[in-house]
C-alpha cells in the first residue's frame, strides 16, 4: 500500500513539473528547455508559451502545434478549432481541417471561420449565422441579422426588411405594415366575438319562445 502512494505522489509531482509554465528570459532559454524546433517563444509574461499561430498540445504540454485552416493538414481537432473556431474538426478520413455540423444542422466556411447556419426564428450569436448559405455566400439573405439571439430581418435608420418565405427582403413600409396586420387581425378578432355573442343571443330568445 505504501509503494503505490509514493507511485502516485512521484507520478502527480512529475505531471506537475511537466505542465508547469516555465519561466524565462529569452527566447533560447525556451529552445534550450523544450527542444530548437518545439516552437515555445519567451513572451512578455516572461513565461514560455506556444510562438503565434501555434497551439499548446491537449495531450502533451511540452510540444505546440501549428495551427491549421480550411482544408489544411491536421493531426488534432485542436489545430482547426483555434483557426476555425468551435464548429470544425480534423477530418480523419482525410487528415484536413473541416467545418462540423451536429444533428439537423448545415455549416458553411467563410472568411477562415466555420458557422452554424441559423434559420429566420432560431437562435443565434452573430449576423454571419443567418446571412451565410450552405456554399458561404453573403447573397442569399444579406439582410438577415441576429436580433437579441434570434435570427431576424434588418430594420436600422437606413434599412427596413421583412421576412419572407424565410428570406428578408427590402420592404420601405415594414412598420406600417406590420401595423396594418395588427389592425386587421384586431378587427378580425373583435368581429369574430361580436358573431358568436349575438348567435348566443338569438339561441337564447328562440329558447324563452
Amino acid at each position: 500500500m505504501f509503494h503505490k502512494l509514493v507511485l502516485i505522489a512521484l507520478f502527480i509531482s512529475i505531471h506537475l513539473i511537466s505542465t508547469r509554465a516555465f519561466d524565462c528570459e529569452t527566447t533560447d532559454e525556451c529552445k534550450v528547455e523544450f527542444g530548437e524546433d518545439s516552437y515555445f517563444e519567451c513572451t512578455s509574461k516572461k513565461i514560455c508559451e506556444c510562438s503565434e499561430f501555434f497551439v499548446l498540445d491537449p495531450t502533451n504540454s511540452r510540444s505546440c502545434l501549428k495551427g491549421a485552416s480550411f482544408n489544411q493538414t491536421c493531426t488534432k481537432d485542436i489545430q482547426c478549432t483555434f483557426i476555425l473556431g468551435a464548429s470544425s474538426f480534423c477530418n480523419p478520413t482525410i487528415s484536413k481541417c473541416d467545418c462540423k455540423a451536429g444533428n439537423s444542422e448545415e455549416v458553411a466556411y467563410f472568411n477562415r471561420r466555420c458557422f452554424i447556419l441559423k434559420k429566420f426564428g432560431e437562435s443565434c450569436s452573430e449576423d454571419l449565422q443567418c446571412i451565410l448559405d450552405i456554399r458561404g455566400n453573403q447573397s442569399s439573405n444579406p439582410l438577415g441579422k441576429c436580433l437579441n439571439g434570434q435570427c431576424g430581418c434588418l430594420i436600422d435608420d437606413m434599412t427596413n426588411s421583412w421576412n419572407s418565405g424565410g428570406s428578408c427582403i427590402t420592404c420601405e413600409n415594414c412598420t406600417t405594415v406590420e401595423i396594418s396586420l395588427f389592425a386587421i387581425m384586431g378587427s378580425a378578432t373583435v368581429a369574430l366575438i361580436l358573431f358568436v355573442y349575438v348567435m348566443y343571443r338569438v339561441g337564447t330568445h328562440k329558447k324563452k319562445q
